[in-house]
């Protein structure tokens, strides 16, 4: 195993083609093939830009776990820009590397980058979750932290594979053009280095977080059982806080299968090199690395699908996009109109928060323009101001 392995079929295209010549598709499946990565492509680039957008735009948006999603929407759309046209054009399409030998190392490490970026912020996106519910009474991590922990994540990501800039280079065969790939002393270095990556970003990450979220989930289901009328604020801060649980569960889900099968395969590979012999590998792996690399896009839908925050932040954007083409200055009794007819639950949850919050009953009242035309644009905090 290589660390080439982690963005594509470099090594192992390059084995097959050292034995039995370049693999060819017919112009049908390249057609099919561009089509299915360019929309990886512009779903990963322009939904995780949106959600780094309404982080940035809108105040109550944020918050220490929407810092840290920003930062795997960064590393999301590393992985668009850099591992998903870089590879597919140059070992699915082409068979060799079109690039110039200097992009070639700076390509594999920034692929491999990523890849550490986007498993390392799931488990600090954990560890933050795990101290706000299962140790609620410890103090929970500042905006300074975050940002020092955001940093450290990067540190680690671009330390971790400097091996792989080191090693990179692209490689002539007789039969061959030239093939961007690792180059190792031996076959054991190489494939010492490439279980370790794998271990260091998919195994590792993924017993953490399945151990952070199994406790959590146990926490938060104790409070159910042991709920009584006296402590419903307890209930409330406790609805609050998984509505963010599940849909950071459902990401760390979804960023597993999407890798598991594509590890499988390359991991049979580096054990049994025969494998790429057969026909129906180059094919197999063509549809494992299209699903790894296509985790890069599902995050944006799964928050708008789950977050009632980011809904609320993307319709507020679109509304507000749509005022300001009708006209320059517009009515202040629009824009309420409009934000009236977008979100006619907004009013009714923000007086509940606040009578819980204040622990008072709700009362009837109108929403100040001032409210609406500010930073905050009515994003809509939960009971639990960071969830």
């Amino acid at each position: 195993m290589s660390v080439s392995s982690l963005d594509g079929i470099n090594n192992n295209t390059s084995r097959e083609q050292e034995s039995s010549g370049p693999f060819q598709i017919s112009e049908y499946v390249q057609v099919m093939i561009i089509v299915m990565y360019t929309i990886v492509i512009l779903i990963a680039i322009g939904g995780n830009s949106i959600v780094c957008y309404l982080v940035y735009a809108y105040k109550r948006m944020q918050t220490v776990p929407n810092y840290f999603i920003v930062n795997l929407a960064i590393s999301d759309i590393i992985m668009a820009l850099f591992c998903i046209p870089f590879t597919f054009i140059a070992n699915l399409i082409l068979n060799y590397w079109p690039f110039g030998e200097a992009l070639c190392p700076a390509v594999l490490y920034i692929q491999t980058v990523a890849v550490f970026l986007s498993s390392y912020t799931l488990v600090a996106m954990s560890i933050d979750r795990y101290i706000v519910i299962v140790h609620p009474f410890k103090s929970r991590i500042s905006v300074r932290q975050t940002a020092l922990t955001i940093f450290a994540i990067w540190v680690v990501s671009f330390t971790i594979p400097l091996p792989t800039f080191i090693k990179s280079r692209v490689i002539y065969h007789s039969n061959t053009s030239g093939q961007c790939r690792e180059e190792w002393g031996n076959n054991t270095e190489q494939y010492t280095y490439g279980l370790s990556l794998m271990i260091l970003h998919y195994f590792a990450p993924l017993a953490l977080l399945l151990f952070s979220y199994l406790r959590i989930g146990y926490t938060i289901w104790r409070m159910n059982i042991h709920g009584t009328d006296k402590n419903k604020r307890k209930l409330q801060l406790a609805k609050a806080k998984k509505k963010m649980i599940k849909m950071m569960v459902t990401v760390v889900i979804f960023f597993a299968l999407c890798w598991l099968p594509f590890h499988i395969i390359t991991l049979i590979g580096d054990i049994n090199p025969t494998i790429y012999n057969n026909n129906y590998v180059p094919i197999l792996w063509l549809c494992f690395h299209w699903l790894s690399m296509s985790n890069s896009c599902y995050n944006p839908m799964i928050y708008l699908w789950m977050s009632p925050k980011f809904r609320t932040g993307l319709k507020l954007a679109m509304s507000s996009c749509h005022l300001r083409r009708k006209s320059n200055t517009p009515l202040d009794d629009d824009i309420h109109e409009q934000i009236h007819v977008l979100f006619p639950r907004l009013r009714l949850e923000i007086q509940i928060e606040e009578s819980v919050m204040k622990n008072t009953r709700p009362q009837r009242g109108h929403i100040l323009f001032a409210d609406v035309k500010s930073n905050d644009l009515m994003i809509p905090r939960s009971i639990h101001s960071d969830t």
